[in-house]
């Protein structure tokens, strides 16, 4: 019996490192995978990098019911005096110049927006700073933000860097949260995510 038992024995260990070794009864067929489909690694779609582009007219910049929204249902588009110094730096630069506003008043809103005429963000927030501006809220690149008293009243200026440009808002007011909505839907416009 002993010896009976002993092959029993060997016969399942045989069996077990037999199918350990990957050996198969006959006639069964197995699949493995081949090995460009077990190390393909799956793709992962790379962000879309869009590079901004500033619009030919101010019509396309920025959508006049948005102006109209913050500002009031009589705030028109309005051409900019060519005088003007936010026409002058801005379209000198190659970019545009924007004016919004109820015609025959002192009401307005301007918009200058262009290349950055700086070599770095830097260099543009630190002459931001010797003109007086404080450091705005967190929006896009830098935000930076000078209020005014004048002879037509509270004056609200925000200067906005986003991806190598330079936006100039300039209003009525004490708010810059009108301005920044301007400069978002600008921004927008101009391809920015």
């Amino acid at each position: 019996m002993r010896i009976g038992t002993a092959w029993v024995t060997m016969a399942v260990a045989g069996m077990i490192l037999a199918g350990c070794t990957g050996v198969t009864e006959p006639g069964a067929t197995t699949t493995t995978p081949s090995p460009t489909e077990a190390e393909e690694p799956t793709s992962v779609p790379s962000p879309t990098v869009r590079e901004l582009e500033l619009p030919e007219s101010c019509d396309e910049l920025v959508d006049l019911d948005v102006v109209q929204q913050q500002y009031g249902a009589d705030y028109v588009a309005i051409d900019i005096d060519p005088a003007h110094p936010t026409a002058v730096e801005f379209q000198g630069r190659g970019g545009l110049a924007c004016q919004w506003g109820i015609p025959n008043s002192d009401a307005g809103v301007t918009l200058g927006v262009a290349t950055r005429a700086t070599a770095t963000d830097a260099e543009q927030v630190a002459a931001w700073e010797s003109e007086g501006y404080a450091e705005g809220p967190d929006f896009l690149d830098e935000t930076w933000v000078l209020s005014e008293e004048t002879v037509l009243g509270p004056m609200i200026t925000a200067g906005v860097l986003v991806e190598g440009y330079e936006l100039h808002l300039t209003a009525n007011g004490t708010s810059v949260d009108p301005l920044l909505v301007l400069a978002r839907n600008a921004t927008e416009n101009m391809g920015y995510v």
